[in-house]
């Protein structure tokens, strides 16, 4: 599973992972092994992502004093692009 994950992680798929495991001499697991492993890890990080947005929405309507969860926050959100910078920066790092 954590070869499956990493090979994900990369942006790497299936014919990533023969060429890695021909090189480093390992038994190659199938395709379909291979896909499997990938659906759970991909329901895995939905289900995080899903879990995380969950609670970052509550906090967000307690900091503003929501009364429950129908009400409308408006909340302005404004974001530049030094994140390009930073990652633009570690690659060439």
């Amino acid at each position: 599973m954590r070869i499956v994950q990493g090979m994900l992680s990369l942006g790497l798929g299936y014919s990533a992972l023969e060429k890695f495991c021909m090189y480093m001499n390992l038994n190659i697991m199938s395709s379909k092994t291979f896909n499997s492993y990938k659906a759970k890890v991909l329901n895995g990080h939905l289900v995080a992502s899903n879990q995380l947005l969950l609670d970052i929405r509550k906090d967000v309507r307690e900091a503003y004093g929501s009364r429950n969860d129908k009400d409308i926050v408006d909340i302005g959100v404004s974001y530049d692009e030094s994140w390009k910078a930073f990652f633009l920066f570690k690659i060439e790092s």
